[in-house]
């Protein structure tokens, strides 16, 4: 992965990655907790999901040529329900997980 930094029109720095080898498989974590002094809360936000993307745009000009296909398609992923630490009740997990066309199965 490349850093590069960018000069914006108020003299402040801007930093973009660029990826210089794809993984076969692709893995993101978002962070939906945040915390305080006081407390941890998740951010309530409905997240949608792509079923395909395209990682053309986030690598490296030099690179991307080598690559006939830069598309990930989504395969699973995994819901959190319940109250955040340190008094967790009630707490569950789903994963769906797409298996072939619209066939999906889901792990509790």
């Amino acid at each position: 992965m490349n850093e590069v930094e960018y000069k914006t029109y108020d003299a402040t720095y801007l930093k973009k990655y660029e990826i210089t080898k794809l993984p076969k498989y692709l893995i993101l974590a978002i962070k939906r907790f945040t915390e305080n002094r006081f407390f941890i809360e998740k951010n309530p936000t409905i997240v949608n999901f792509p079923i395909s993307f395209d990682m053309a745009e986030f690598l490296d000009a030099k690179v991307s040529d080598t690559y006939t296909s830069t598309e990930y398609n989504l395969l699973s992923n995994i819901c959190h329900d319940g109250t955040p630490l340190p008094v967790p009740t009630l707490l569950t997990f789903t994963c769906p997980v797409r298996l072939s066309g619209s066939m999906c199965k889901i792990y509790t």
